[in-house]
């Protein structure tokens, strides 16, 4: 059996449907991509531009070097 002949045997919707399918799907895929990839270039933009700012605190935390990790209670260290 000749595969063209094949082919020409499918309904011509039906080739329609699927070729609709496919390429309206790799347009939403490309569309996503270009949209996922346009917020990430923002985003780098933004924390790139703030690298560099002082925090609100200042230089100096308030621990004075120490991680900025609230400890209470049987956590807390104690002074000697």
């Amino acid at each position: 059996m000749d595969p063209l002949l094949a082919v020409s045997e499918v309904p011509i919707l039906w080739l329609t449907f699927w070729q609709l399918v496919i390429i309206s799907s790799l347009a939403w895929y490309a569309g996503l991509m270009f949209y996922v990839a346009w917020k990430g270039a923002g985003e780098i933009a933004r924390l790139t531009r703030h690298q560099g700012m002082p925090s609100e605190e200042g230089p100096q935390s308030r621990h004075h070097g120490e991680p900025s990790v609230a400890k209470t209670g049987e956590d807390a260290p104690v002074n000697p």
